[in-house]
């Protein structure tokens, strides 16, 4: 840490039930710690609550990379990483809340003492009524230097079963968790893949998937798309950590069998790929979602569908910086047969090596998120504007082909931004089947209606567990 008050790697959460209310985790590096924000009413109040860091009867010393859902009844579950700078005891732990303000003492998904010789890290939390809560993280074994990718189930709010290896003895990390009706999807980043120490070239990003259900049964892992970057490559604007493919997947809400996902890659710089498979992740078809713009580099996407199957995906991008530092928050939606990125952030962030305050131990970290509330796409990402890395949130209205007025909007009057393509009976069903042979639907842009700094809103709770 380089000063109190950098903030990272947020995870967004929006009750299926009350699309209001909404919360976002994410590392709070001045007090190392998990920090929570929940708004009840879509952001325009916020309550806020710093998570436990002892389980176990063993305090540590931070807690960091926080992932977040809400299950069918409103209740909030958080999973993050716990670990001390002296030792490397470690645990992977849940925490759940059903007001957003007072939250359980964690409890251990994973427990392991230094003599171990094991770290967990990089927790994610999926969360579907009917399909159960899951958990995926990945492992290091100090002794082999190996990585493995590791699954646990629980009903929601339950006790969680035993824990499943996935992918063991490799090199990969960095899992991302989607959930459908009745199937589970699990992808992972293969760095190691066609690539050698410093780990800067190569790599693939890799799937696999098991029928929802109490037992797992995951089938042989596909191939999502090889890559060209290895771990991470450092760019000018995140000169310190750099920038790796961060996958991030989702299920369309129509078909169990139609999986998204987008990922950073070489390019045009380091440009934003979109791939859908229509058979469980077996094929894929590729796309680049970054529009045709001059060289920049374009980092840490995130994906979401509405109830539509819209697209909504969101990036950091350097197109308006002259020396690739400075970055904006970029969303993308389909337009004709390609995308149309609209900038969402109002302010541009720079943690580029010019900047002698930016947070050395993360830059504007390895992930954003974006989620569907009404209708609308929440975007929360890492932003420097304020001279230490904050948390922000922007709000756009109406991504659905067909939304009545955002209940969350200030006013009584429908936005102006309507899409212009609706997918509806036959077409519909055409499209999901032949994907990429019919146009991507059409949206006009609509400006954000939010973008606040979450730090700033609302009354701070202060609940630290121990």
């Amino acid at each position: 840490m380089t000063r109190p008050g950098a903030q990272s790697r947020p995870s967004l959460a929006i009750d299926p039930i009350v699309p209001t209310h909404m919360a976002v985790a994410n590392n709070d590096y001045g007090s190392g710690a998990v920090r929570v924000s929940t708004t009840q009413d879509g952001g325009q109040t916020w309550q806020s609550a710093t998570l436990g860091k002892t389980v176990l009867n063993q305090n540590f010393y931070s807690a960091q990379d926080p992932s977040i859902a809400f299950d069918s009844r409103g209740r909030l579950s958080v999973v993050y990483t716990l670990s001390n700078v002296n030792d490397s005891a470690n645990a992977i732990v849940l925490s759940e809340s059903s007001d957003g303000i007072n939250f359980n003492p964690p409890s251990a998904i994973s427990f392991h003492l230094a003599s171990d010789s094991i770290f967990d890290s990089r927790p994610v939390i999926a969360i579907k009524a009917g399909v159960g809560r899951y958990v995926a993280w990945d492992r290091l074994s100090t002794t082999t230097f190996r990585y493995s990718i590791h699954v646990v189930r629980s009903e929601g709010g339950g006790l969680f079963g035993p824990v499943t290896t996935v992918v063991s003895n490799s090199l990969v990390s960095s899992p991302a968790l989607a959930l459908g009706s009745s199937t589970v999807y699990l992808g992972w980043d293969e760095w190691g893949f066609n690539s050698v120490t410093p780990f800067r070239t190569g790599g693939r990003l890799m799937i696999t998937s098991s029928p929802s259900g109490a037992r797992f049964n995951f089938a042989l892992p596909h191939e999502i798309a090889t890559t060209s970057i290895g771990f991470a490559q450092r760019i000018p604007a995140m000169p310190d950590v750099g920038v790796g493919p961060d996958l991030s997947i989702a299920v369309d809400p129509q078909r169990d069998d139609v999986v998204h996902a987008v990922f950073t890659d070489r390019g045009n710089g380091m440009d934003i790929r979109y791939g859908r498979s229509i058979d469980r992740g077996r094929t894929w078809r590729m796309t680049t979602v970054n529009n045709h713009v001059p060289l920049a580099d374009r980092f840490t996407p995130a994906i979401a569908l509405d109830s539509y199957s819209n697209l909504n995906i969101v990036f950091y991008d350097t197109r308006r910086s002259s020396t690739f530092e400075a970055a904006d928050v970029f969303l993308a939606r389909p337009s004709d047969s390609s995308f149309s990125n609209q900038r969402i952030s109002t302010a541009s962030s720079d943690d580029s090596r010019k900047n002698p305050l930016r947070d050395f131990t993360a830059d504007l970290g390895d992930r954003m998120a974006i989620g569907i509330s009404a209708g609308n796409a929440v975007i929360v990402w890492t932003d420097s504007r304020l001279g230490s890395e904050a948390i922000f949130l922007s709000i756009v209205p109406n991504t659905e082909s067909r939304s009545p007025c955002s209940r969350i909007s200030p006013s009584s009057r429908c936005p102006d931004s309507q899409p212009i393509f609706v997918w509806l009976g036959v077409l519909g069903s055409i499209a999901s089947i032949f994907g990429f042979l019919l146009p991507l639907p059409q949206y006009r842009p609509s400006k954000p209606r939010f973008d606040i700094e979450l730090s700033m809103l609302g009354r701070s709770v202060g609940n630290d567990i121990r």
